[in-house]
């Protein structure tokens, strides 16, 4: 495919030559979400990960909500020292599969390749679209549904995601995060 183009105010020599994209909810993020990352910065140099479900939070399977995930990506990627190269963006759920994939690309320039993780759905709609689609092998079984029932039910679940996240939800669930930081600014 092409290479992406400039985005407005940059110039050509800032536009990086190949470009991907990967879509999740990230409710959490974890150790496979992190693999794809790095296999998409492999062979990509830049990737926007595309934050879906941006208006969804406090639910059972979606609990965090977007500036949380931003946030606890963020984190992520800082530590790995990949930052730079990754830009996330939350993109709002529209229920409608016709519209979905044009819905996305509104949101970042031309794209080389779709990384679907283990998502069908985005599989058949960017491929049927016309885009190079990577499917990932699950990585260690994991999966964010997975980390989500072990933390409900008090298991273990810190070696499924990275230390990073760990941490932002052990303050999170003591009220030291930035949800309660938020929240008394406000009271």
């Amino acid at each position: 495919m092409e290479s992406t183009s400039p985005s407005p105010g940059s110039s050509a020599a800032d536009t990086p030559r190949r470009t991907a994209l990967f879509i999740g909810r990230f409710q959490p993020f974890h150790l496979g979400h992190l693999e794809i990352v790095r296999e998409a910065l492999a062979s990509h140099d830049h990737l926007f990960l595309i934050i879906g479900s941006a208006q969804a939070k406090d639910e059972d399977i979606n609990p965090y909500a977007l500036e949380e995930r931003k946030a606890m990506i963020q984190t992520v990627l800082e530590h790995e020292g990949i930052s730079p190269k990754v830009t996330i963006i939350g993109v709002e759920d529209i229920h409608n599969d016709q519209e979905w994939v044009r819905h996305v690309l509104k949101h970042t320039p031309k794209i080389s390749t779709v990384f679907a993780g283990q998502n069908r759905l985005t599989k058949r709609l960017f491929s049927e679209a016309g885009f190079p689609v990577v499917v990932s092998p699950l990585f260690r079984n994991i999966t964010a549904t997975e980390v989500r029932r072990r933390m409900l039910q008090g298991m273990r679940w810190h070696h499924l995601v990275p230390e990073d996240i760990v941490t932002f939800l052990e303050k999170r669930a003591s009220g030291k995060g930035p949800a309660a930081e938020k929240s008394a600014r406000r009271a």
